[in-house]
């Protein structure tokens, strides 16, 4: 690069700088508009953004959707995000629909972090859609697991238990645990009692229960423990959430969890039985 195109470049970043300072929002779209360089683009995208412009998001928009450079792209959607306003999570969603699978997951991880009812309701329809890319699906379940709208239970409930898709049911189950509605707690705890289900779905599906704080379910996990034909995994996730649920009763079993893990050098198994116990204030074990 020349001398004077250095010096072009600088003159430019030091105007992005400027208009941003001076919180010149048309100033921004005008430069954007006028053309400059792709590194600079992303400046004053960023600009635009950390001003929260509202007034950008038709431009934004534009750029999110056909720029022609994914770094620019990236950079307008993450813009909208910051903005969240309902013409932008309007724009995101219309993303959603057309954009690049890579640009998708950008889409509902922001979704995820604005939180709003308009976000919420694009997730839980692209939830909803058996059509979609399933990893993307596992996206939008973890993030209404994150924002905790109970208006998303119902579909995630439906995903755990009628859902074919392994690892989209894993995510689904963490998320209602997360989400800490109690009008999960039947359909996860079905999930601990059903054998057919995968190992892994039923000791995150007690673990989710654990998060719930509900009393409930403390006899299942506590038949859980004792069952001497249940996978030690599972044992140790309903150990752990029976001592988030503070039960007493099942000090005795527990102890004896730990006691069972340390002769069988399960150091991992131990550790978890130990930290319910001390939640529930016993720290011997001998």
């Amino acid at each position: 690069m020349s001398d004077f195109e250095n010096g072009k470049e600088k003159n430019t970043m030091d105007t992005i700088l400027e208009l941003e300072e001076k919180k010149d929002i048309d100033g921004l779209i005008q430069l954007i508009k006028a053309g400059v360089k792709k590194n600079q683009f992303k400046h004053a995208i960023q600009a635009l953004s950390r001003l929260k412009a509202e007034q950008a998001v038709d431009l934004l928009r534009d750029l999110a959707s056909g720029s022609g450079f994914i770094s620019i792209q990236a950079a307008a959607i993450r813009a909208l995000g910051e903005i969240g306003n309902k013409e932008a999570i309007e724009s995101l969603g219309r993303i959603i629909q057309s954009g690049s699978r890579e640009l998708r997951h950008e889409v509902v991880f922001l979704l995820g972090k604005i939180g709003s009812s308009e976000a919420v309701g694009i997730l839980v329809n692209l939830l909803k859609d058996w059509s979609e890319d399933v990893d993307l699906r596992g996206d939008a379940a973890e993030a209404l697991g994150i924002v905790g709208d109970n208006t998303a239970t119902s579909v995630l409930i439906k995903v755990i238990q009628e859902d074919e898709e392994y690892v989209l049911r894993c995510r689904s189950v963490s998320a209602l645990g997360n989400m800490g509605d109690l009008k999960a707690g039947a359909a996860l705890a079905g999930i601990v009692q059903n054998k057919e289900d995968p190992l892994r779905i039923r000791g995150l599906a007690a673990e989710a229960l654990g998060k719930l704080g509900d009393q409930g379910p403390v006899d299942l996990l506590m038949t859980v423990l004792k069952d001497e034909r249940e996978e030690w995994w599972l044992k140790s996730n309903a150990v752990w959430a029976l001592g988030e649920l503070r039960c007493q009763e099942a000090v005795p079993v527990i102890m004896k969890y730990v006691r069972d893990r340390r002769k069988a050098n399960d150091a991992e198994g131990m550790g978890k039985g130990v930290e319910a116990l001390d939640k529930l204030g016993f720290l011997d074990v001998n």
